[in-house]
């Protein structure tokens, strides 16, 4: 992603903006075990507590790209085959719906990231049309 993607999405987690249908949440240990996890709709919130998830969502895209802002590079080649491309097409298609492929997909998270404290692992599924001008 270049800045400019990068600023769209940031542009979209408003209140007015967005289209987020759904919010999945796991809480892990520093020992990797899960103490919770959770599913919510952000408009069944509270208005303080959705904007609150747009602030964290909107945060964790704040930095410089190539140090807080990873860009993750794929092989084309091996793309579609791959079994993390399955997972991640498979979670973007389902719309976060199915509990069986978010929690695998937290359970990848997991057995690779290690910490010492807890953390929170956060997803949103978002839908956006690309805006297309006819003649």
């Amino acid at each position: 992603m270049n800045k400019k993607d990068i600023a769209e999405i940031k542009r979209r987690l408003n209140a007015e903006k967005h289209n987020i249908t759904c919010i999945r949440g796991c809480y892990v240990s520093g020992q990797g075990e899960v103490i919770s996890s959770f599913t919510r709709s952000l408009e069944g919130m509270a208005q303080e507590e959705a904007e609150k998830y747009l602030a964290i969502f909107k945060r964790t895209l704040s930095g410089t790209q190539g140090q807080n802002l990873i860009d993750i590079q794929f092989d084309p080649e091996r793309l579609m085959d791959s079994p993390e491309h399955q997972l991640l097409t498979a979670l973007k298609d389902e719309a976060l719906k199915n509990e069986d492929t978010v929690s695998y997909f937290f359970q990848q998270i997991i057995a690779n990231l290690h910490m010492e404290d807890h953390y929170l692992i956060l997803l949103m599924h978002d839908g956006y049309d690309v805006p297309y001008r006819s003649k």
